[in-house]
C-alpha cells in the first residue's frame, strides 16, 4: 500500500506542478497579445472617432476639442452624439490601459494588465478580450518573463498536489508486534 501510495502523490505532484508551469508561462504571451490586439483596437477606434468629429466640425462649423465638439453636436445630432460619447470613453479607458501596462517590467504586466481590465468600464466582457483570448495560440516561450511565470506556476502546482494527496498520507497506527518467547516451548 505504501509503494501505490507514493505512486499516486509523486504522480500528482508531477502533473500539477507540470501543468501548474506550462499554463502560468502563457500568461506574460498572453499579455502580450492581447496588449498588441488593445493598441490595434484603439488607433481603429481614434481613426473612426477623429473622422466623425471632423466631418460634424465641418458639417455644422464646430470648434473646440473633441468633448465640446461631442457637446456642441448633441442637439443636432443626439444619435451621433452619444456613439461619439461611448467611443471617446473606450478610446480613453484603451489608452489609461495601455499606458498603465507598458510602463510594468514584463514580469509585473500581466498583473497590471488583469487590475486595468477589471477597473476598466467595459470590465472583463471587453470586446478586445474575448478576440485576444480567441485568438491566442499557445505556446512555449522562454522569456525571463514566462520563466518567472513558469516557476511560479511550478510551485503552485505541487502546492496543490500536496494538498490533494493529503488524505492518501494518513497514518494508521501500527499493528502491535506479538512477540514469542520460544525457549519456554521446548
Amino acid at each position: 500500500m505504501g509503494l501505490l501510495r507514493r505512486w499516486i502523490t509523486t504522480s500528482l505532484v508531477l502533473a500539477f506542478g507540470l501543468g501548474g508551469a506550462v499554463l502560468a508561462m502563457q500568461v506574460p504571451a498572453f499579455t502580450e497579445h492581447y496588449l498588441a490586439g488593445l493598441q490595434q483596437a484603439a488607433g481603429e477606434l481614434d481613426r473612426s472617432v477623429a473622422d466623425r468629429l471632423q466631418s460634424g466640425r465641418t458639417t455644422y462649423n464646430l470648434t473646440g476639442n473633441d468633448r465640446e465638439t461631442v457637446a456642441a453636436l448633441a442637439p443636432r445630432e443626439p444619435s451621433n452624439a452619444a456613439t461619439l460619447t461611448r467611443d471617446l470613453n473606450r478610446r480613453d479607458s484603451y489608452a489609461a490601459i495601455l499606458t498603465a501596462t507598458q510602463a510594468q517590467s514584463p514580469v509585473v504586466r500581466p498583473i497590471a494588465t488583469g487590475w486595468a481590465i477589471s477597473n476598466g468600464p467595459e470590465g472583463w466582457n471587453s470586446p478586445v478580450l474575448a478576440t485576444a483570448l480567441a485568438s491566442y495560440e499557445a505556446g512555449i516561450a522562454l522569456t525571463p518573463a514566462a520563466v518567472l511565470w513558469g516557476l511560479g506556476g511550478l510551485i503552485i502546482g505541487v502546492l496543490v498536489a500536496q494538498v490533494l494527496s493529503a488524505p492518501l498520507h494518513i497514518h494508521r497506527p501500527p499493528r502491535p508486534v506479538v512477540v514469542v518467547d520460544r525457549s519456554h516451548l521446548l
